[in-house]
């Protein structure tokens, strides 16, 4: 009891016997992943950094959504998935509200899937567009096409600002992962998917990226694998670096999530590159 899912470990023996002491070697083994086959389900969470550097990858989710739901449901087994949306975006203080916020179909969402954190002098706006619901691609797809002011919102949804670099997308990770089930809880014995588009390092709550949302990230990672969920990063966010300055040499938190769930990650964010990744993540490894 006590391990972490998914998770390498090395185990000893020590055997005390009429005074002596004898240790076995070293023995190495990796926990089991508590993660489901696609096929018994999916549910599937997008999270999109919407912040003013990623409005042509947002738009060419827009474009192929459809397609992106076709990978999701032929993988599922066909009419067994169910999809999040969420964005995540950031204000230097100035206003305590998003730059969508006369947008009715902001406006109009429950004030549940609309978080403003304003504690920290910046402020975080974490908003789930879509909630879990059963084979639900066309209102996932009604949604998402609202955002950069797309159709259905007209050109009010704009992309947030950001205060530039970092953004916190971790931030939203942990909202849809955690207790307090963003989008909806994750279903059980089902294949658990959260799919992050970002061209930036996580900022948490006060957009700095340091050693502090490392171990947030961390910490995710541990929560996704006992909850099976597989954590898929994608942009050139996997690309950014993080040096601990104890000599160890550079880390690249994105990646560390994506792989220590059993995800992946890809400095690309094409639809077909998302498409692929899914298809990837549940083809069961070779024996």
């Amino acid at each position: 009891t006590g391990l972490t899912a998914n998770t390498n470990y090395n185990v000893k023996v020590t055997t005390n016997y009429r005074g002596g002491t004898k240790e076995s070697p070293l023995v190495a083994f990796t926990t089991q992943a508590a993660s489901a086959p696609c096929s018994n389900g999916m549910d599937v969470v997008f999270i999109l950094d919407y912040t003013g550097s990623m409005g042509n990858e947002i738009d060419a989710i827009k474009t192929d959504m459809a397609s992106l739901v076709t990978t999701i449901d032929t993988s599922s087994g066909s009419n067994n998935y169910r999809i999040g949306i969420v964005t995540a975006d950031e204000d230097a203080g100035t206003s305590s509200v998003p730059a969508y916020n006369a947008c009715t179909d902001y406006t109009s969402l429950p004030l549940s899937q609309r978080i403003i954190n304003t504690g920290t002098g910046h402020r975080q706006f974490i908003t789930a567009w879509e909630m879990f619901s059963d084979n639900n691609g066309a209102t996932a797809t009604t949604q998402i096409n609202k955002l950069n002011g797309g159709v259905g919102g007209g050109p009010c949804i704009q992309l947030g600002t950001g205060n530039g670099l970092p953004e916190p997308t971790d931030m939203a990770l942990g909202q849809v992962i955690e207790s307090s089930a963003f989008v909806g809880a994750f279903r059980a014995s089902v294949a658990k998917y959260v799919i992050i588009i970002t061209d930036a390092h996580p900022g948490g709550q006060d957009d700095v990226f340091d050693g502090t949302d490392v171990a947030r990230l961390t910490s995710l990672t541990t929560t996704a694998n006992n909850a099976g969920i597989k954590v898929f990063v994608l942009g050139p966010g996997v690309n950014l670096t993080y040096d601990p300055g104890d000599g160890s040499g550079l880390q690249y938190p994105w990646r560390d999530i994506a792989t220590n769930t059993g995800g992946s990650w890809n400095v690309s964010e094409t639809p077909t590159t998302i498409s692929n990744e899914i298809t990837s993540g549940c083809t069961p490894p070779s024996p």
